[in-house]
């Protein structure tokens, strides 16, 4: 690299003038090469490395880090991607930083290098201050490898496989470290010396999927930033009570069944909490986490409705008013994805269709939710006989002003738009207003009829499938926000109807089959009808469904006409009982036992597949290309983490050969 480059291109970096700005910028050289950075997830390492100051609330704090951001992107030194939720470095700008951090301040740099063994320890210079050896296929630590680095602070070893347990050793010369990174690794237990890095401000541990034991975290008392989501503890650390300076706590683990009662009471400060509720959780460990004076973002999934109700009922009884919380009642939304080449379950709280702060999802059975809540979805909820029971508070309507997105679907006893004694009759009927209603999705309702309307004069999205009854669009026309509708082919005369043939700019879309051939060729359909690779492939919002295996996507989208065609409606996976889901998949070509594929696939508790009997088959699909591993058990050195032969141990020396 010649130096010629960098000196003219730093010239927009010395005009930050500012230091932290500075080593903001810097920081972001941690990433490979043309990598997408999430913007919070950067927030969250300058947070934790002192670089944005903390401030008395967690939306300002983080408005602070988007700030600086700004600034950033403002001088040409980032760029924004992914529609504004990403920024990534332009090639030479990377080069000007890497230049830089080659002196002082001194970081080492080999992220996405593909690298199979760690550094030598004559490469740990003594005034390393950050070290990124992130995306890389580095499988263990040697034995007694103890760098002396006393300045480094920030250590990111994500993204690497790590069979083997990290040396008591590694650590020990390493008393300075402020932010440890070991998430997405397959490491089992950590070494007791992370109990001594006492100036710990952020451990990230999180989808670390075979990580059963954390030390005793009682000595890092420094420390704001602990997750712990997706691993396989059971029990949360010894000494979590004596973290009072956290600010942000997930624990969001399916093995962690409960929480010791009077731990969340004592980390007052905590303002981000992610937890999972199990089968054995206290009703005062969820009356502890009602009262957290500071908490100012609650994400939970409980298991159990009564802990749902006990939650809701200590909010309206004093406790703090959440600028933002996402609760699950029931069964999590689940997505599978793959980090270099490492495949994992990753838990949906947020609806990816419209920007809102309070999200409740009910799975299996329906209760009254928090009146400001933005977001609504019930799924496979059969307590529920009418669209007003979902809006209705006990008999008396709930204060739901603010509701913008409601999914309603598999709900086999909604039979009504609006019960008689709900709605207020009028010349059109019974009528429903939702004044600030932007996504309405009504799917999978076998009995649902047109008994009545609801007045959503802010709609911009509807989608109405598999809902035999219903003779016609159960809003008030005409729609003047309408922006995109979704129905299946019998509704193509509503389109055409004269409440809508003048509204050319409305796009409309119905589906169309899904062919054998599309199939095979791990293909689809596009919503022109064009052949786009599977990696593509969507469904319904918080369900997977696999790549490779045959479901109706929403098609033929055109603006202010549809073409009429086969009538195909889209096939929900998510609620069907095995034995229809086993019909569906043999009614595809596919064999019978591929059902329980993807029957683990969609409830599965962060691994896809297990062993079946004798024999191993699995089919993970990615990058528009399927693969399929037949396992005959004798070992794979591979550590596919879709795969169980790949995540056990003693099988190293196996070659990819065999």
């Amino acid at each position: 690299m010649e130096t010629n480059v960098p000196r003219q291109l730093q010239f927009s970096y010395d005009r930050l003038k500012s230091k932290n700005v500075q080593h903001c910028f810097l920081y972001c050289a941690l990433y490979p090469e043309d990598f997408k950075i999430p913007k919070e997830e950067l927030i969250d390492y300058w947070i934790a490395e002192g670089l944005v100051d903390e401030r008395a609330s967690m939306q300002a704090t983080y408005d602070g880090g988007y700030s600086i951001l700004n600034r950033l992107v403002n001088n040409c030194l980032l760029e924004t991607a992914d529609d504004g939720r990403c920024v990534k470095m332009h090639d030479l700008i990377r080069e000007m930083a890497l230049y830089i951090t080659s002196m002082s301040p001194l970081f080492m740099v080999k992220a996405g290098e593909k690298l199979r063994e760690l550094p030598r320890e004559q490469e740990w210079k003594e005034n390393l201050e950050k070290a990124s050896l992130m995306m890389n296929d580095i499988s263990e630590i040697p034995p007694n490898m103890s760098p002396d680095c006393p300045a480094l602070s920030t250590l990111v070893l994500r993204e690497n496989a790590f069979y083997k347990s990290i040396p008591e050793s590694f650590f020990l010369r390493m008393q300075g470290l402020t932010i440890l990174d070991l998430s997405y690794t397959s490491i089992e237990k950590l070494p007791d010396s992370i109990s001594h890095l006492t100036n710990l401000t952020a451990l990230l541990l999180q989808y670390c999927q075979r990580l059963k034991l954390v030390p005793c975290l009682a000595k890092l008392v420094c420390l704001r930033n602990l997750n712990l989501e997706g691993t396989r503890i059971i029990e949360v650390p010894e000494g979590m009570e004596m973290l009072q300076k956290l600010r942000y706590l997930n624990l969001f683990s399916t093995y962690l069944q409960k929480l010791p009662t009077g731990m969340l009471s004592k980390l007052s400060c905590v303002q981000k909490l992610r937890v999972y509720w199990g089968s054995k959780t206290s009703k005062e460990t969820v009356e502890e986490a009602s009262k957290l004076s500071e908490l100012d973002t609650f994400e939970a999934f409980f298991e159990r409705i009564q802990d749902f109700k006990i939650y809701v009922k200590s909010l309206g009884s004093g406790g703090p008013r959440l600028r933002k919380y996402s609760l699950t009642v029931g069964s999590p939304p689940l997505a599978y994805k793959t980090k270099h080449g490492m495949s994992y379950f990753c838990y949906l709280f947020w609806p990816e269709d419209v920007d809102a702060d309070r999200n409740v999802v009910f799975d299996g059975n329906f209760v009254a939710p928090p009146k400001d809540l933005q977001c609504l979805a019930l799924h496979d909820c059969h307590n529920v006989r009418s669209l007003s029971d979902v809006l209705s508070n006990e008999g008396e309507y709930s204060d739901l002003k603010e509701i913008i997105r409601l999914e309603v679907y598999d709900c086999s006893k909604i039979d009504k738009i609006i019960s008689e004694e709900d709605g207020r009759s009028n010349t059109m009927g019974f009528t429903l207003t939702l004044p600030t209603l932007k996504i309405l999705r009504l799917l999978d309702l076998p009995h649902l009829s047109s008994n009545g309307v609801m007045v959503c004069d802010s709609l911009e999205q509807i989608e109405v499938s598999q809902c035999p009854k219903l003779k016609r669009l159960p809003v008030s026309l005409p729609l003047p926000a309408i922006k995109e509708i979704k129905v299946e082919e019998d509704w193509v005369s509503i389109m055409e109807s004269k409440e809508t043939q003048n509204r050319d700019d409305i796009p409309t879309s119905t589906s169309p089959p899904l062919r054998n051939e599309d199939v095979r060729s791990n293909s689809s359909l596009n919503e022109q009808g064009q052949q786009v690779p599977a990696n593509q492939n969507s469904g319904v919002q918080g369900y997977i469904f696999p790549q490779g295996i045959p479901f109706q996507l929403p098609g033929n989208c055109v603006d202010g006409n549809v073409s009429p065609q086969k009538k195909v409606s889209k096939v929900l996976l998510k609620g069907m009982r095995y034995p229809k889901l086993q019909q569906w998949v043999q009614s595809h070509g596919f064999r019978s036992g591929q059902a329980l594929m993807l029957w683990k696939r969609l409830y599965g508790n962060n691994i896809w597949a297990h062993c079946i009997d004798e024999m191993e088959v699995i089919i993970p699909c990615d990058r528009g290309r399927t693969t399929v591993c037949v396992s005959s058990q004798v070992g794979c050195a591979m550590n596919c983490q879709f795969c169980y032969t790949g995540r056990q141990d003693g099988f190293d020396e196996t070659s990819d050969h065999d």
